[in-house]
């Protein structure tokens, strides 16, 4: 089963398609990277109202913390659109899978909890080769 296919069975973004995956060295270590493009007649949803708005235009790509796949680092590689909303103006999107300028995304915090119930925020962060501190902040 390929990896987008099990992506797509876990993760429901109603606006967005899975794209290319390959590896890549993201912050000094190797990683899986999986694109993820907006679909072609999709509209930028506005944060704080939902409405569907028009794009104004895209801001650079970023890289989003996913769960680990196989013992490598996953991330999502995403340009965000900026929304015109009529209402609140122009604001960054909607992205189901994070939440403003986070880089880990909500699925990974979940994981991460979950965990770190069980171990100490250290043993945590050390498993999933990240910091005590961010486990901390997410918990």
């Amino acid at each position: 089963m390929l990896i987008k296919t099990v992506l797509n069975r876990i993760e429901h973004f109603k606006s967005f398609i899975f794209g290319a995956i390959t590896f890549q060295v993201v912050n000094g270590s190797e990683a899986q990277v999986i694109e993820i493009k907006a679909r072609a007649n999709s509209k930028p949803e506005c944060p704080e109202c939902g409405k569907r708005c028009k794009k104004r235009d895209t801001q650079p790509a970023r890289f989003f913390e996913y769960v680990p796949i196989w013992a490598f680092r996953v991330f999502f590689h995403y340009a965000p659109r900026r929304a015109a909303c009529p209402v609140h103006g122009v604001k960054v999107e909607y992205m189901p899978w994070g939440y403003g300028k986070e880089q880990m995304t909500t699925s990974y915090k979940v994981y991460l909890v979950r965990w770190a119930r069980q171990l100490s925020w250290k043993e945590t962060g050390d498993i999933f080769k990240t910091s005590w501190e961010s486990v901390y902040r997410i918990y």
